[in-house]
């Protein structure tokens, strides 16, 4: 809505033309609580970057929001939501939306249509194009916004261009007071009994997808207690190493037992949801028609990994190798486009502090003491120092703690349920089904068999990961040496530069 014209550029098409003649492109989206907009650009002219960089600021500090940009805009996000109509993965995310508490702003319409947006607003006596400046005025303050710049002009050129394209942002005095979250993170629980659309936990939702898919998901919300427990979470990022080891796939690992039943094609462990009260972390396992028939059973067995990982202690050197994989993919980072780039650089300027903005999304074991954070961008082989391996084992032992039976949300889907579905979801019109879980099947899940009973145990050292242990530094060769009089082993510890030069 904001590409469509401003006042020092009125012509709503002005931006798009622009980045057209400039072999660029321009798009944006919103997350949970983010909106991010970001554009594309040739930049090897200082005048053609800042140009961009001017009508790019000019969106958010004068916006014309005209009527008739207002309703093409509320056509394009119609047409946008029907063809998300089709697309499970909308489908089930609102689902899991459904699942929330309904007073919580996650359990929402997820993207709103014409419905939410032109004819509930009229019947309600609202005029759209007025909640949406005073929207804007709200909540578009400088204060809360970021900005990322990725060219190749130096520093103290984009330092100038910003100023001259963004100084005069206005910022909300009422937003410098408080953050929109604060109105209800840790005041209103995300997941509570008797609050949701569907019910949450101690039920297993069945869903009917649009593919032809089988595929039981569990997920568990991982709710903050407190800002220490969030920053607890954002620095030692324990659910890093728990997807580690619950979707690992070698041998002893959960898809393999789950393989030899005949059940699973695949199992993928991931954080998804992630707002300011809490974050989601989700185990999805794709069936085989055999595992569908037995889903009960695979659920047993992700349970049994998870008591494994409450009751045995994961071994340390799994934590080093999870940390120095994640240190070479920092050392060792390929350039790619600047547009996912800076878009990953605003989320980060959103949740780390500045020493973080870069490292911070990127890498592990964040604090270098108790009230330190990590400042140097230089690689690590390993943790920097017992206490903060400790700190990364406890934290992820607590989060072990919360996935319990009673904290999971099973979700199943599959075409056979079609015709056994008896409910359907508003907005994207998802046939479902809800079955309570039965006291002796959550009895069951909470008495699971060991890991090692059914030859599940944790991976093994990984000899393949690369690292620079037993390399040394060549000795430089001066005039003065004899290479002829040194031994082969000698020679090989010299500088072949040097040597070469000579």
């Amino acid at each position: 809505m904001l590409f469509l014209g401003t006042k020092k550029y009125p012509q709503e098409d002005s931006f798009e033309s622009f980045l057209s003649a400039n072999g660029g492109s321009s798009n944006a989206y919103t997350d949970s609580e983010d909106t991010v907009y970001y554009f594309e650009m040739s930049a090897d002219k200082d005048q053609r970057l800042s140009s961009g960089l001017d009508r790019f600021g000019s969106f958010f500090i004068s916006p014309l929001f005209s009527e008739s940009a207002t309703g093409r805009e509320l056509n394009a996000i119609e047409s946008e939501n029907v063809k998300n109509l089709q697309s499970d993965t909308f489908r089930s995310y609102q689902m899991e939306k459904s699942r929330s508490n309904s007073n919580h702003p996650y359990s929402k319409f997820y993207t709103g249509n014409r419905s939410t947006l032109l004819d509930m607003t009229k019947k309600n006596g609202i005029d759209l194009r007025t909640e949406l400046i005073k929207f804007y005025t709200s909540y578009y303050s400088a204060n809360q916004m970021s900005l990322a710049i990725v060219a190749p002009q130096s520093i103290s050129k984009l330092k100038k261009m910003v100023n001259d394209s963004f100084a005069t942002i206005p910022n909300n005095p009422d937003r410098s007071k408080s953050k929109p979250e604060e109105a209800w993170a840790g005041k209103v629980p995300p997941f509570a009994a008797g609050t949701s659309l569907v019910p949450a936990q101690k039920s297993i939702v069945e869903i009917v997808p649009v593919a032809d898919m089988r595929q039981v998901t569990i997920t568990w919300p991982i709710i903050y207690e407190s800002l220490e427990d969030k920053e607890d979470q954002y620095v030692n990022k324990p659910a890093y190493y728990l997807t580690h080891l619950l979707g690992h796939e070698g041998p002893n690992s959960l898809l393999s037992y789950l393989k030899k039943k005949g059940w699973a094609n695949g199992v993928s462990a991931s954080t998804e949801a992630d707002l300011s009260d809490f974050y989601t972390f989700e185990v999805a396992i794709q069936l085989t028609n055999k595992g569908l028939q037995a889903v009960d059973g695979v659920v047993e067995a992700v349970f049994s990994y998870i008591r494994m990982l409450r009751e045995e202690p994961i071994p340390k050197f799994t934590f080093d190798e999870v940390l120095l994989l994640s240190e070479l993919g920092w050392r060792f980072a390929t350039k790619g486009s600047p547009g996912p780039y800076v878009q990953g650089l605003v989320k980060g300027m959103q949740e780390f502090p500045e020493s973080l903005y870069i490292a911070g999304p990127r890498r592990l074991a964040l604090r270098e003491s108790n009230s330190k954070l990590l400042s140097s961008a230089d690689p690590r082989s390993g943790f920097s120092f017992d206490k903060q391996l400790d700190d990364t084992i406890q934290s992820t032992s607590k989060t072990v703690t919360k996935l319990t039976v009673d904290n999971a949300l099973v979700t199943v889907m599959s075409k056979s349920f079609e015709g056994k579905a008896n409910k359907q979801e508003k907005w994207y019109g998802t046939k479902y089904a809800v079955k309570p879980v039965s006291a002796s099947l959550s009895n069951k899940w909470n008495n699971c068999p060991t890991a090692s009973s059914l030859s599940m145990a944790y991976p093994g050292p990984n000899p393949f990961i690369p690292s620079e242990n037993g390399l040394r530094v060549k000795k430089p060769v001066k005039d003065s040496d004899n290479l002829e009089a040194l031994s082969f082993e000698e020679r090989k510890t010299c500088d072949s530069s040097s040597e070469n030069s000579r």
